[in-house]
């Protein structure tokens, strides 16, 4: 797997872990409501360092201490 499917496989799991919305979780981690969605849906490719940001971002916010 490459790291944008890498990253999508983990965003697909931090969405059921934490019972987030996409347009939440864009919002909170990028300011992005879009974000997840086009990652997701419409194959959004982000810059390394916006997968940073947002690996970061999911890093310091496990899923199972977000509210949804």
């Amino acid at each position: 797997m490459n790291p944008i499917e890498t990253l999508r496989a983990d965003v697909r799991l931090y969405l059921k872990a934490s019972g987030m919305n996409r347009t939440k979780l864009g919002k909170k981690a990028l300011g992005d409501p879009n974000f997840v969605h086009d990652l997701l849906e419409n194959g959004r490719e982000p810059r390394w360092s916006t997968i940073d940001s947002f690996r970061n971002w999911m890093d310091a916010n496990p899923a199972e201490t977000v509210a949804a």
